[in-house]
């Protein structure tokens, strides 16, 4: 069965239903601007940003079975070169979906990304006014923005724990340009781990069932390259319901990230928690396995580089 692309499906798209202004505006009775401050995210660039929380269902092995992707049979860790002796020895870490997003606006190395683990849905009306709008339970009347770039910002953010590699064989081309794409001199890597994906699998889970971690799942896809934030131009009246498959927008957070990083060519490896996919506390530490026989077993090769 071929298998769907993330960027193509309508699943994780928003519904809106904009509805044409039937009244001239009214005058404006509330007026948002950024503060003297600057304490307005970037310089005042969002208006109001509304946290909207996941809900997604237990992730059933038929559930987990519908959003497969391709298979991949070996997959790459590029690593500092001083943990190459402790990767053959079977050590592992997954970090979290939250521990690899960059600060805004900060340099982007090698595994910052501003966009990971969350999904941004930006409003904007045309005419910097809304007159009567409802934006998943936040109701606009009468509202002018002024000096906002982006007027109303719903964010949903997820975090599970998440191990990143690149798919096939070590490649010494894109070894040396993942090398050069990090911006901390003491964090590019120099030398490479080559794992067996499915006999990896086979040993992280029964490493994690045996380190009391039963609830948790894996669940390894591709990394698919593209647009994440939706943006919108909105009339000054309009109402917006989410209407998408919460799995689907998970999936969508979790596995789509920009075409900056397309060299990376990545394969995530997740451990979720299968009665709530995406609800990883923020604050929870990387998950670490310090030495295991079955990890050491999935290597197929390493070396420096």
């Amino acid at each position: 069965m071929k298998k769907r692309s993330l960027l193509s499906t309508t699943a994780i798209l928003p519904i809106l239903d904009l509805t044409l202004p039937t009244r001239s505006r009214s005058p404006s009775k509330n007026r948002i601007a950024p503060s003297r401050s600057g304490a307005a995210s970037a310089g005042g660039a969002i208006g109001i940003l509304r946290h909207v929380k996941l809900e997604c269902p237990a992730f059933t092995p038929e559930r987990q079975q519908s959003v497969s992707g391709q298979s991949v049979e070996y997959v790459t860790r590029h690593i500092e070169a001083r943990y190459l002796e402790s990767a053959r020895s079977g050590y592992f870490r997954f970090g979290t979906l939250m521990d690899y997003r960059a600060d805004e606006g900060a340099v982007q190395g090698r595994l910052g990304d501003p966009e990971e683990s969350r999904l941004r849905e930006v409003f904007r009306s045309r005419s910097n006014f809304f007159s009567d709008a409802d934006i998943e339970g936040l109701r606009l009347t009468n509202c002018t923005f002024d000096g906002f770039s982006q007027h109303v910002v719903v964010e949903t953010v997820v975090n599970d724990f998440c191990s990143c590699s690149s798919i096939g064989t070590f490649d010494p081309t894109r070894g040396q340009f993942l090398r050069d794409r990090e911006q901390q001199e003491e964090k590019k890597p120099g030398a490479y781990v080559t794992y067996h994906v499915p006999t990896l699998m086979k040993a992280l889970s029964n490493r994690l069932k045996a380190d009391g971690w039963s609830n948790l799942e894996l669940f390894g896809r591709v990394v698919e390259y593209g647009k994440k934030d939706r943006h919108w131009s909105v009339e000054s009246k309009f109402t917006y319901t989410r209407d998408a498959d919460a799995l689907a927008v998970w999936l969508g957070i979790a596995f789509i990230k920009s075409k900056v990083f397309s060299h990376e060519e990545e394969f995530r490896i997740l451990a979720i928690d299968r009665s709530k996919p995406g609800d990883l506390d923020a604050s929870a530490k990387p998950l670490v396995i310090e030495h295991d026989k079955g990890i050491s077993g999935a290597i197929a090769s390493l070396d420096y580089y």
